[in-house]
């Protein structure tokens, strides 16, 4: 015989000899028959006979432990419905046995059986509440709501059972949410009584002055609405939500002051996040002040226009459209030309060039006009302005009487007297160019046009003076000018042992420190600011460069908007600079210019003052300063009145 059958003729033999027991009235022995057999073969229906042995001693708990191991041992089986029956007979003994009654909930619900399941869990919950065990019980109401979600009863119970545990805000949010249910069936009476209910136990529940605003909005009661909603938001500050909805309703109760107070207050706390600003900019289109959130929201827009953030920048700038034509059409440029559209580039270069040459800004038009020729090489239209406007800049001279401009070529080589003439002709161009640039300030551009006219002409003195004269006013050494003559000299001479040497003695970085300039003057006459400053903070560290280029970044700066930047530049450049300095009322006098437009009336006033006691005559400073002390006037008298409205939190 092996072992398992030995084994299964042994437990057959207790069998036998435990129902003898039994039948004799032996009860422990019978159990002890029993226990002998489930510690070899484990087996629900002899837990359930064991209980039963005990209930015939008159051994409640023991019979009890059983019946539990019992139901137990068929839950986990599998056998659901004999599980449940042993539960029962085990609430005919206890009818409270929190254990029982929790298994039979599940079980229940196992078997979609909602309103049985409900009611056994609902007296295993209120069981462990009266034990004082109230965390088991909130965990068994909280499986009644997975069951039955919209039991309101069930939710005020939990809620209920946190606040005697002392956990109020858990309490507050659970009525809270409680309220947020009948405000979504238009109880609006429940709904403020939950509400007013999770205030009194948390004074600081958010979620409740947040409820009580929108139902306050339901009732088309704005300012109450906005009291509420400004009561959340004095709990929760950083809830960019709350502050959100809070300028909302301020805009639509026309009570935007104190919404202005607070985002001025943020915006100062923290300058970088645009999120504010935008509504602040928000508020002033509401009040009519397009200007003013123009204003405010530019800087962060040309921010996001340096960081290539394209979409939010567009986003932003798109609502200005048809107010800010011009300005917004340079960004829409820098926009397009990011994205790479060069469809919709097109057609803002089309339309902005038309507007500056209706405000008479030829020169502006032409450089966004011979873009636009690149983009479209077939519209003969394009062609013709741009010939027109360097005729109108006196970029460009007329022929000589009967020569096109498609002839000149020929003419060159055909008739050799009739060349010196269209020479001439072009060199006039050339010269108009060249003193074009100069009068702007594009000294580079003008010299590198002067060059072009001295390659041709190497003996043209007058030409050389004029490059000396515009080198010496920027500041570059004459030696550098000498240098690039000599390389002039050698190209025309033939003497390629002279220009190699003074190719090499040149300096390898020179050409590309001018490259770098003239791409910025050019991003800078098309509107490209941030390009323009990038390209001219590189020249800067030539200390030959150095004022000019931090002069060309601070007028970009004022040029974008951001005043604040221009004044850093300036005075840091006037830093490095001694008294003596003459160049130093320049850039006293455009320091002075930024701080006027960033509305600091009091500083410009100061430096125009100290530029006049210097040089009297300096520029328009006499001008400048009646301006300002009527501009410092009306200020005062400005904010006499306002000084009276002021409101705080």
């Amino acid at each position: 015989m092996d072992l398992s059958e030995k084994m299964k003729s042994n437990i057959n033999s207790l069998q036998e000899a435990a129902q003898q027991f039994t039948a004799k009235g032996d009860y422990d022995n019978a159990i002890a028959a029993w226990k002998k057999i489930i510690s070899v073969r484990e087996d629900a229906n002899f837990y359930n006979t064991i209980g039963d042995l005990y209930i015939k001693k008159g051994s409640q708990n023991e019979a009890l432990e059983f019946f539990t191991l019992a139901a137990d041992k068929f839950k986990a089986d599998g056998f659901h419905q004999k599980a449940m029956a042993i539960y029962k007979k085990l609430l005919n003994i206890v009818p409270f046995d929190v254990h029982a009654l929790a298994s039979l909930g599940e079980l229940h619900a196992d078997k979609g059986l909602v309103s049985n399941s409900v009611m056994y869990y609902l007296k295993a919950a209120e069981k462990l509440s009266m034990d004082g065990d109230i965390d088991k019980s909130i965990d068994i109401y909280e499986k009644i709501l997975l069951l039955t979600p919209s039991d309101i009863s069930v939710k005020t119970k939990i809620a209920e059972l946190w606040l005697s545990r002392g956990l109020s805000v858990k309490a507050a949010n659970d009525f809270a949410a409680i309220a947020s249910g009948y405000m979504e069936k238009d109880d609006f009476d429940k709904a403020v009584e939950f509400f007013s209910r999770a205030i009194g136990v948390d004074p600081q529940n958010v979620a409740s002055f947040i409820g009580l605003g929108s139902l306050a909005e339901k009732r088309d009661n704005l300012d109450q609405a906005l009291e509420f909603t400004g009561k959340a938001l004095l709990f929760s500050q950083n809830n960019k939500d709350i502050l959100t909805r809070y300028v909302q309703l301020a805009v639509i109760s026309k009570n935007t002051g104190e919404a202005r107070n607070i985002l001025s207050r943020l915006i100062m706390s923290d300058p970088a996040d645009i999120f504010y600003k935008k509504l602040l900019a928000y508020v002033y289109i509401s009040e009519g002040q397009s200007e003013k959130a123009w204003e405010e929201l530019l800087p962060g827009i040309d921010e996001l226009l340096q960081d290539q953030s394209w979409d939010e920048a567009y986003e932003l700038i798109d609502q200005f459209r048809e107010l800010f034509p011009v300005p917004v059409k340079q960004r829409l440029v820098t926009i397009y030309r990011g994205r790479g559209d060069s469809v919709s580039l097109a057609g803002e270069l089309d339309d902005l060039a038309k507007i500056y040459e209706s405000q008479g800004l030829n020169q502006n038009a032409l450089v966004l006009f011979r873009e636009l020729a690149e983009l479209r090489p077939d519209d003969a239209s394009i062609k013709g302005k741009i010939d027109e406007l360097e005729l109108m800049l006196e970029l460009k001279m007329p022929l000589p009487p009967g020569v096109s401009f498609h002839e000149a070529a020929e003419i060159s080589i055909e008739e050799p007297e009739k060349s010196e003439e269209v020479l001439k002709y072009d060199h006039q161009d050339k010269r108009a160019e060249a003193e074009f640039y100069a009068n702007q300030g594009l000294v580079d551009e003008a010299v590198r046009v002067y060059e072009e006219i001295l390659a041709s002409e190497p003996d043209n003195m007058e030409i050389r003076e004029r490059i000396e004269s515009l080198l010496s006013v920027c500041g570059t050494e004459t030696a550098t000018f000498e240098a690039q003559q000599e390389t002039v000299d050698a190209v025309f001479s033939g003497d390629d042992q002279a220009l190699h040497e003074t190719s090499y003695d040149s300096e390898a970085g020179e050409e590309d420190i001018e490259s770098h300039y003239t791409a910025g003057i050019e991003y800078k006459q098309k509107g490209l600011l941030d390009d323009a400053i990038k390209e001219f903070q590189i020249v800067a560290k030539d200390p030959g460069k150095t004022l000019l280029c931090t002069k060309m970044i601070a007028l970009c700066y004022m040029e974008k908007g951001v005043f604040s930047r221009a004044i850093s530049e300036l005075t840091a450049l006037l830093d490095t600079m001694s008294d003596e300095d003459e160049r130093g009322h320049d850039i006293k006098y455009e320091l002075a210019g930024a701080y006027m437009k960033n509305n600091d009336y009091a500083k410009a006033l100061e430096i125009y003052s100290e530029i006049h006691r210097m040089v009297p005559d300096y520029r328009d400073v006499t001008y400048k300063l009646d301006i300002l002390k009527d501009l410092i006037e009306k200020s005062e008298e400005k904010q006499k009145t306002k000084k009276n409205r002021i409101s705080y939190i």
